[in-house]
C-alpha cells in the first residue's frame, strides 16, 4: 500500500513539474463590439491550445500550426467587449494594427516575437518573457511612464 502511495505522490510530482502555466496577454481594444480582430498567435506546437474570450467572458480554444502556412497561424475573431484575453504558452505574437489602446502580458516565458506596432497604445506591461528576441512596439503613443517592462529578456535584438 505505502509502495502504491509513494508511486503515485511520484508521478504526480512528476506530471506537475512538466506541466508549464499559460501566459496571459490581456488587451483593450478601440475596435466596435461586432467588428473583426485579426492577429498571428501561435504555441511551438500544434498540440498546445490558445484560449480567447473576445470580451465576453465565454473562452474559445484554437490550435495553430507553428509550421503551417501564414492563413494558418491567423487567428480572426469577433470583438465582443473592450478586453481581450489570449492564455497559452506562445512563442509568437503579432497584433499589428488592431485599434489596440492597452496591453499586459504576464507568464510569456516561452514567446520569442512580439510585435504590436501599428496601433493606439498608450500603457504596456511586459512582464516575465525571458526568451524575447523580437520586440517591436513601433508606430503607437507610449510615454516613459506608461511603459513597464520588467523582468524582460537581456537577448533583445
Amino acid at each position: 500500500m505505502k509502495k502504491r502511495l509513494l508511486f503515485l505522490w511520484v508521478m504526480l510530482l512528476a506530471v506537475a513539474g512538466f506541466t508549464a502555466s499559460a501566459g496571459t496577454i490581456t488587451l483593450k481594444t478601440g475596435k466596435a463590439v461586432n467588428s473583426e480582430l485579426t492577429f498571428t498567435a501561435y504555441c511551438g506546437t500544434v498540440d498546445e491550445a490558445i484560449t480567447i474570450d473576445w470580451g465576453d467572458g465565454q473562452p474559445v480554444s484554437y490550435n495553430k500550426n507553428p509550421y503551417g502556412w501564414g492563413s494558418d497561424k491567423i487567428t480572426k475573431g469577433t470583438v465582443k467587449g473592450e478586453t481581450i484575453t489570449i492564455t497559452g504558452n506562445l512563442i509568437f505574437f503579432d497584433a499589428q494594427d488592431d485599434s489596440i489602446n492597452s496591453i499586459q502580458v504576464t507568464g510569456m516565458d516561452k514567446i520569442k516575437t512580439f510585435n504590436v506596432s501599428k496601433n493606439q497604445i498608450t500603457a504596456i506591461t511586459l512582464a516575465n518573457m525571458p526568451a524575447l528576441t523580437h520586440l517591436d512596439l513601433s508606430k503607437n503613443k507610449i510615454t516613459s511612464p506608461n511603459l513597464n517592462i520588467s523582468g524582460l529578456a537581456e537577448t533583445l535584438k
